[in-house]
């Protein structure tokens, strides 16, 4: 579900195992950023690359 939240930002809500939320927002508290910052990398890069982010070969 996605909420627009101004005419800049939209709102994203997804549902993740708790576990792995935990061991993810750890990992990006490590790498000095929170969970907000590392979704925002992801859909940037992801757009940069035309598709997933991930060496896939």
């Amino acid at each position: 579900m996605t909420t627009r939240t101004d005419t800049n930002k939209t709102q994203l809500r997804v549902s993740v195992a708790t576990a792995d939320y935990d061991t993810a927002s750890q990992l990006f508290h490590e790498l000095g950023m929170d969970m907000t910052t590392a979704i925002n990398l992801f859909l940037k890069q992801s757009i940069a690359v035309n598709g997933l982010p991930f060496d896939h070969t």
